[in-house]
């Protein structure tokens, strides 16, 4: 019986990997096939592109072109000029009389209002000088008082009288100019603004030659720029133009400039402008970021215009390709022009074109004048 059961056993395996052989066979078979029909249809390729270029060769190869058909339009030239941005209210703070500072009552990034008290400078000396020629005056008052009334009774000398009344006003305006030195060892804010920097500290000696601290308002900016001489007969004040800035390459202003310099500097031929703006956010913009100004100098609204990179050069001069119908066919004919001024990879055409001429703007380097085309597009 066990015998009998490992018979079956091994017929089956063999049966099994009989199966396997032949399914494998097929699959091949399948890929000989396919492999075969890939062949032939590469042959089919290649005879229809051999019979193409054939028939091209026959025929002259005509180049596909697209065209721009001339019409009056608006253009206008811009350029750029770079500048500094400020801050159109800012002040360095130094003390009008020279002092040991007695406290700063402000700290940096602090906003303050105009008129503030930001530091005390020590006046204790100037307060006791102040007690004496107080003294003084009081007494002096009192000996001209005397002298007065006994001058008006016509007792004693005239001089007596007016020494008594110089001595008295001489202190008078000694005292005037004490309290003046008092009043300028407060320090106070000139404008409103944010503290930006403090110089000096507690007990330092401040001067009017050394800047104590500064403060800057952020609410109103300018931006000052150089241009070239050659600009002045189109620049003038109030004349609109774009500001940006390339720390915020999304944001554009549109202001007047406010200011024209009246003077070209010899160094390098240029003038001045000014350009105010309100800031934004109140804060964005900072004092000393870069700021750059675009100003439309040239304006035409009835301008020949064609993409710069059409223009050719040859010994006679600068000329583009027109796409004309010659007994009806399509042929590239070379039209010289006289370029004017470009813009944004547009130039315009001051002469050498007419309306309704169709200038070749793609395909224009594969052609020659005389050239047949194909117009695949307008």
């Amino acid at each position: 019986m066990k015998k009998t059961i490992y018979i079956l056993l091994s017929l089956l395996i063999l049966s099994c990997s009989s199966g396997q052989k032949n399914d494998d066979k097929e699959t091949k078979a399948q890929i000989t096939e396919k492999q075969q029909e890939i062949k032939k249809l590469q042959n089919e390729v290649k005879e229809l592109q051999s019979k193409l270029n054939t028939e091209e060769e026959s025929q002259g190869y005509i180049e596909p072109v697209s065209i721009k058909t001339i019409k009056p339009e608006n253009f206008k030239h811009y350029f750029n000029v770079s500048g500094n941005v400020e801050a159109v209210n800012q002040a360095m703070i130094s003390p009008e009389a020279t002092g040991r500072i007695k406290s700063i009552t402000v700290k940096e990034g602090q906003v303050v209002r105009k008129g503030q008290i930001l530091a005390y400078l020590d006046n204790s000396v100037l307060k006791n000088t102040i007690d004496e020629v107080q003294t003084q005056l009081n007494l002096a008052n009192t000996i001209f008082e005397r002298q007065d009334r006994l001058w008006k009774k016509k007792i004693g000398s005239e001089v007596q009288y007016l020494q008594a009344k110089n001595n008295k006003e001489s202190l008078e305006k000694k005292l005037q100019t004490l309290n003046a030195q008092i009043d300028m060892s407060v320090i106070k804010a000139p404008i409103s603004g944010i503290i930006e920097t403090i110089n000096q500290k507690n007990g330092e000696y401040a001067s009017p030659v050394m800047v104590m601290m500064q403060i800057v308002n952020l609410s109103r900016m300018k931006i000052t720029a150089d241009i070239s001489e050659s600009y002045l007969p189109v620049i003038h004040k109030g004349m609109i133009v774009n500001v940006s800035f390339p720390t915020y390459p999304e944001l554009m202003l549109s202001e007047a400039i406010n200011r024209v310099g009246n003077v070209v500097s010899t160094s390098n031929r240029s003038f001045e402008i000014e350009v105010d703006f309100n800031n934004v956010d109140g804060n964005l913009i900072k004092p000393n970021i870069i700021g750059e100004i675009k100003i439309n100098d040239y304006s035409d609204d009835s301008a020949f215009v064609v993409p710069a990179n059409v223009i050719r050069q040859d010994p006679k001069g600068y000329y583009v390709y027109i796409a004309s119908n010659v007994n009806g066919k399509n042929i590239a004919t070379k039209a010289y022009v006289k370029p004017g001024l470009s813009y944004n990879n547009n130039i315009t055409i001051l002469n050498g074109l007419k309306a309704n001429q169709n200038v070749i703007i793609n395909g224009f380097a594969n052609v020659s004048d005389g050239s047949q085309i194909k117009i695949v597009n307008n």
